[in-house]
Order: C-alpha cells, then sequence, then structure tokens
C-alpha cells in the first residue's frame, strides 16, 4: 500500500509541474491578447492543448490511484483525498501528500482566474474587430465583390457594370 502512495505522490508531483506550466502559459496567452499577437496567441493555445492533454491522462491515473487506495481502505464510492489522508498511518506522509494537493488546488483556482481574464480580453478583442469590420462595411451593400455597382430594381438586386453616377 505504501508503493501506492508513493505513486500517488509522484503524479500529484507531475500534476503540480504541469499546472505550473499551464499558468506561465496561459499568462504568456494574457500578454499574447494584450499586444494583439496573433502568432503568439496561436502558440501559446497549442502549448496549452498540449499541457492540458497531458494533465488530463494524470488525472485519470491519479483517479485510478485512488480508487485502489479506496478499495484498500474498504471505502465505497467516490473518495476524495482529504478522506484518504485520514487513513494514512504515518502522519508525515499525511501530511505531505495533504501540502502537495493543497498546492494543486491553488494554482489551479489561479490558473481559473487568468483563464477568466484571457476569456474576457478574448470576447473584448471580438467585439472591437465586430465593430471596426462595421465601421469599414456599415451594411450598405453599394458594391457588389466584384466591384460593380448594385442597384435595387422591383426589389431585386441587379448588378450594373457601369457606374452612372460618376
Amino acid at each position: 500500500m505504501q508503493s501506492l502512495y508513493f505513486d500517488l505522490r509522484q503524479v500529484l508531483e507531475k500534476q503540480g509541474n504541469v499546472v505550473n506550466s499551464m499558468v506561465e502559459a496561459t499568462q504568456e496567452h494574457n500578454q499574447a491578447l494584450q499586444n494583439s499577437d496573433s502568432v503568439e496567441i496561436l502558440a501559446t493555445v497549442a502549448r496549452l492543448e498540449e499541457l492540458s492533454q497531458r494533465l488530463q491522462g494524470l488525472d485519470k491515473e491519479r483517479e485510478k490511484l485512488q480508487g485502489h487506495l479506496a478499495r484498500r481502505h474498504g471505502l465505497q464510492g467516490d473518495v476524495t483525498l482529504q478522506q484518504l489522508w485520514s487513513h494514512i498511518k504515518v502522519p508525515a506522509v499525511a501530511n505531505d501528500l495533504d501540502m502537495l494537493s493543497a498546492g494543486l488546488q491553488k494554482d489551479l483556482e489561479q490558473l481559473a482566474v487568468v483563464n477568466q481574464l484571457n476569456n474576457m480580453l478574448a470576447q473584448r478583442g471580438l467585439a472591437f474587430t465586430k465593430q471596426l469590420m462595421r465601421t469599414i462595411n456599415p451594411g450598405c451593400d453599394t458594391y457588389a465583390g466584384g466591384g460593380q455597382l448594385k442597384t435595387e430594381t422591383n426589389d431585386r438586386a441587379v448588378i450594373s457594370i457601369i457606374d452612372k453616377t460618376i
């Protein structure tokens, strides 16, 4: 059973490292959003996707180990890490694992805050782009895609090749 706790500790440490990398990448993404650097935005999004997939794999591994430990302790249903810590006989090990999981939780909360800020920046950027597009093309369809002047005749658009207003 000690090896399962050791394995769980390693998984929690790996998760912590991945989450720390995600926080860094999210902050870089935030800076790229502020600078409107589309190349950097795409690069950080790709990095975040890769880190997210790695975190998902580690989370599945953690859940598997957590389930094994819960069954070994005779616990039923979905058992939280806190419930497992209370069954560890060595207080130093329980305290160490508790500190690891608490640090991971704190980093995940920080990640959520930066992600929320990034979503807000992305929405504002999108709103600005839409407003700019409305300014450039206010919705009057004076010219067709080929540059021909459009005129309205009998409620249907007719394309005139020669602009007779000039």
